[in-house]
This record gives structure tokens, sequence and C-alpha cells, in this order.
């Protein structure tokens, strides 16, 4: 026993991992080995799979007209199909995807349409990144070959048993399979969008069907379900110091294909891993105050996806108690971080990403979550005891009625201290009233095409808080994913006859900087003071809305006041936001000097 502890220790103290983490990536490390070495003879990798639908009972099934439970299940949740204007569109291939619409492009799946970069028909798939031109984002079309557009239009053919529609998921899918040699570059270089198309298709195909057009095709279809399922089975995204987001896809790719489908008995293996593996990834993920660890709103959103969609396409035995209580604790920071007019705040990274989009194509990558979070509510109940709400272990606390939002959070990084979603923004801050976001956080703008702008958007100075030029709490060049928990943060916060109060410090370096906020909704009043142990210190607050009056006294944005208690520097500056992945917008940012180590700022509600 000792022996064994001892050899464990020097493993993670070598490797930086856990035994059972260690050995999973030695086994990976031959599976690629050979795996390659069989795509380099010209043959099929799928030798390594096995057959996970049971295609004969598939079969006998939709020839014999009997409904499938995934047809039973989406038909009973009574959901609103796009209009058919909207359809149109998606049959045109007009549609965008991030910030540039694709026009009827076949290469879309392999082509970055802003760089111009293509990869080569037959690069092996751990290869993608390599020898790429500059200013390339794989994302580009990775997110296209998720297949997002496929659900809104098989939905569609429920409510009207059009056979064009049909047909135009069958040739979108041949498209793309001729294009994408299974286990080629790009799209099938990362695990997560394998299994986010996987189950996009299956759950399209199911819902399609029963359409005469099929009967020739259901053969197709299964072949290339059955090596996602394969593929995704075989390349899990587990072998890390940390399972994330990305694992959380595979098991829910995995789940939500199977679970719609006759299985073999290696399918039903697979199906039982993906359940017991959402049991325990909900359970490790999930803050206790039902927060996503990773700490960011877009991907706690998009985690909490793919905990729903196989809660929902599975009988109400299937999960654990615990799985639907941890799931609906979930929702609640959901329904606390969404604006009152439904726009999600923007907490850390937002690659606009999501996992299953049946309806409101039209808003597929913008935070607007009204489609999305009606479905969430209906399903999982959602009620509030309180219009003020606080999470303590992600440390965001806040306020939302009709009219007003506010949101203030404090400096814990994201994925155990990693933080690969993190910015540096401690105690950031958000208000909306009566819709018109007076402040907010300025987004994400890209990821890896280019450096510059990643952690332009992650920097402390481009966050609604103080900072001082040059300086940041916490690294921004030791990764683009790297954003550790550097700096040291304390907070208090209570609500007290209906007021919000918050007290934190935040260490980093040899700066200190502690802010106070009292939020009181009743009096429509917001003070903030911010004190620091350095001088040179300033304010950032950003808007996109006009801002007039100014001077060393105060100014109004909008039609909201803010007063100074002490006469400021003040400048206004420009600078830029992200509504989403991939977009940048001009914005006005203010930068407020502080004059002598301590400043107030109150701010009149009405």
């Amino acid at each position: 026993m000792k022996l064994a502890n001892a050899i464990r220790n020097l493993i993670q103290l070598l490797f930086g991992y856990t035994l059972t983490v260690f050995l999973k990536r030695v086994r990976y490390f031959f599976y690629l080995r050979f795996t390659k070495i069989i795509f380099q003879a010209k043959l099929p990798i799928s030798i390594f799979y096995d057959d996970y639908i049971d295609k004969e009972k598939l079969l006998l099934n939709i020839n014999s007209g009997r409904a499938n439970k995934i047809i039973d299940k989406i038909s009973s949740l009574k959901l609103n199909s796009d209009d058919s204007n909207e359809i149109e569109k998606i049959l045109n291939n007009k549609f965008n995807i991030f910030n540039y619409c694709f026009i009827g492009n076949r290469n879309a799946s392999r082509k970055d349409p802003i760089s111009g970069h293509e990869w080569p028909q037959n690069m092996w798939y751990r290869d993608a990144r390599k020898n790429l031109k500059d200013r390339t984002d794989i994302k580009r079309p990775w997110e296209y070959s998720r297949m997002y557009h496929l659900l809104p239009v098989a939905l569609k053919f429920l409510e009207t048993n059009d056979e064009k529609l049909v047909n135009y998921i069958y040739q979108e899918v041949k498209v793309w399979d001729e294009l994408n040699k299974l286990g080629t570059a790009p799209n099938w270089s990362c695990t997560m969008e394998v299994a986010i198309r996987l189950a996009n298709i299956s759950i399209s195909y199911l819902l399609i069907s029963s359409a005469k057009s099929l009967e020739d095709k259901h053969n197709f279809f299964i072949k290339i379900i059955n090596n996602h399922i394969g593929f995704t089975y075989n390349n899990l995204e587990n072998i890390s110091r940390i399972k994330s987001n990305h694992y959380c896809s595979n098991i829910s790719g995995l789940f939500c294909s199977l679970i719609g489908f006759p299985l073999t008995s290696s399918g039903r293996e697979v199906l039982d891993f993906a359940k017991n593996e959402l049991e325990n990834e909900i359970r490790s993920q999930t803050l206790a105050d039902g927060w996503n660890f990773e700490l960011s709103s877009a991907y706690h959103r998009l985690v909490q996806e793919f905990f729903f969609y196989p809660f929902l396409l599975s009988s109400k035995q299937t999960f654990s108690n615990d799985y639907e209580s941890i799931l609906k604790s979930m929702n609640d920071v959901l329904n606390n971080i969404t604006k009152p007019n439904y726009q999600l705040a923007q907490l850390g990274d937002n690659d606009s990403g999501r996992f299953l989009v049946f309806n409101d194509f039209k808003n597929l990558g913008s935070l607007y979550i009204e489609s999305q979070l009606n479905l969430f509510n209906s399903f999982l109940g959602f009620k509030s005891d309180s219009n003020f709400f606080e999470h303590k272990k992600a440390n965001v606390y806040g306020y939302k009625d009709d009219r007003t939002f506010f949101l203030i959070k404090g400096g814990t990084k994201g994925q155990l201290g990693l933080g690969g979603h993190s910015h540096n923004d401690t105690f950031n801050f958000e208000l909306q009233i009566n819709g018109k976001d007076i402040i907010f956080d300025p987004g994400t703008g890209c990821y890896t095409p280019l450096p510059e702008i990643r952690n332009y958007f992650r920097s402390i100075k481009n966050h609604n808080t103080v900072f001082w030029d040059s300086e940041e709490e916490a690294d921004l060049e030791k990764g683009l994913f790297i954003l550790r928990q550097e700096n040291k943060v304390s907070i208090e916060a209570k609500i007290e006859s209906n007021v919000l109060h918050f007290s934190g410090t935040n260490k980093y370096l040899d700066k200190e900087h502690k802010r106070a906020i009292r939020f009181d909704p009743k009096q429509r009043q917001l003070i903030i003071s911010d004190n620091v142990s350095h001088y040179g210190a300033k304010i950032r607050l950003i808007s996109d809305l006009p801002i007039s009056d100014l001077s060393n006294k105060g100014f109004l944005i909008d039609s909201v006041r803010f007063e100074l208690d002490d006469m400021a520097d003040v400048k206004l500056e420009k600078g830029y936001t992200s509504p989403k992945y991939g977009t940048i917008l001009d914005a006005n940012f203010l930068s407020i000097k502080i004059p002598n180590k301590e400043f107030n700022i109150f701010i009149n509600l009405n």
C-alpha cells in the first residue's frame, strides 16, 4: 500500500496528473499511434468502433410506423417552430455564424472565411493547428460543423411534413460527410465539436426518420452517427488536470444521441457510461450555490444545456433526485444573471457556444436567451423569493426586478484557480435600467487568432473596476487559457433592510484595492466607494450609451446621473466591446483617476 501511494505521489509530482489520468493518457497515446498508422494506410479508423445502433430493429420500427421516443418527447413539449421566413433563410444557407454569413458555400466546413485558410483534404485530425494562415480561427468551421441549423428544419418538418425540409437535412449532412472524412482536420480535431454534431445529426434524423424520401437513406445516417459515437467514445476529453465543459459535451452528446435508438449491447454500454458520467460531472463541476465551477456566465449556460437535455430526453426515473436538484440550482443561477430584457450578463469568457437549438435560430450566438430560458423554466420550474440574489461560492451578488438589474462579482478564478475562462475582473459590476445597459461587461472578442485581442478583453483595465496602468491581478502571458488565482480576495456581503451591502479587498503585486457597494433599490441609489493603496489608480466604466454633461464632478450616461464626491480627472476614451464571439464594436470607456486614494461615486437610478 505504501509503495502504491508512493508511485501515485511521484506521478502526480512529475506529471501533474493523478495515477488514473496518467494511465488514461498512456492508453490514449498508444491509441493515437495505432490509429494514425491505420489512417495513413488509407484504411478506415472506424475498425476500432463497435456497432452501437441496432439497425434491424430501428428499420423495423420505422417501416412499421412506430413513433420513436424522441418524436414523442419533442412533440409533447409543443415547441414553436421558427416561422417560414427564418426556415427559408436556413434552406438557402443565409445565416450568421459569429460575425459572418454563410451563403451556400460548399467549403464552409473546411475553410476560415476570414483568413481564407483551407485545411488539406486528408490532414490527420491531430495536425489541425499546424501551418495555419495568420489570424485563422479554427472555431469558424467548427461552429458551422456543429450542425445547429438542422434541428429548426427538422422541427418544422414535424409541423408540416414537407419533404423539401428532409432533403435539405440529408444534403447538408451528405456534403459535410463527403468533405470531412472520418479522422481528418479540422472537424474531427476536437471531441467536443464531434459530440455536439453527433447530437444535432442524431436528433434531427430521428425527427425526420418517418419521411418517405429517406427510405433508401437510413443506412447513410446510421453509418455517420455510428462513426461519431465511436470517435467520441474513443477520444474522450477526460485526460487533463481537470475535466471541464468539453468532457460534459462528450458525455451529453453520447447520451442524447443514443437515448433515441434501439441499441446493441455495445450501445447500451456506452449509454450507461454516459449516464453515470453525467451524474458524476454535475456533482463535481457544480458549486454548492449552483454555479458551474468555470465561473463564466456563458459557459454556465452551455454546461447547463449539456446537463439539461439528457434529463429532458429521458424518462423521469433515469437520473437521480440529486441530479435534478443540482440542475434546478444551475437554472436558478441562470435566471438570476439574466437581465429583465432576457440578455445574459457576461462574466468571464463567452464563445457564444450552444448545444441544441430547436428554435429561435436567428438569435444563435447572441446574449438573448428568452426562448431557451422559458424552456428550462417550464421543465425545471423557477421561483424566486427575493429580488436580491447571493451566490457565495462564486462570489456573485445582485438585484433584479422588472426594470432594474445590478450585479457585482468577486475575484475568484474558475476551474479551481486555473482560470481558463476567467478574466481579470475582480469587483467588476453591471447595471441595467429600463432595458438599457448603463454599465456592462465588454465580453471576450476571440480566442486564438489574435492573442492581443484575447488579452485586451481579459485585462483588468477593460472591466468596470479599479486598475493601475500596466499592472494585472493575474499574469496574462502564461497562456491564452490560463489565468491563475494570483490575487488574494476577501469579501463580505449581506442583504439588510432590503439593501445590498458588499465590501471586498483585492490584493495583487504590491497593490490593494478595497471596494464597498451600497445598493438600495427602494431609494433608487447605488453608492460605490473605492479605497486604494497607491496613487495612480483609475476607475473604468464601460457603456455604449450617450455620455453627456461630462465634468470633473460627474456626468450623465443616457439619463442616469453619476456624481463624484471629489474633483477628479475624468476622460472619455475609445474602447471596444464584444456582444458575441468574433464581433467587436466601439464603446465608450470612461477613465476616472482617483485623486486621494479614496473615492465615492453616487448613482441615481431613476
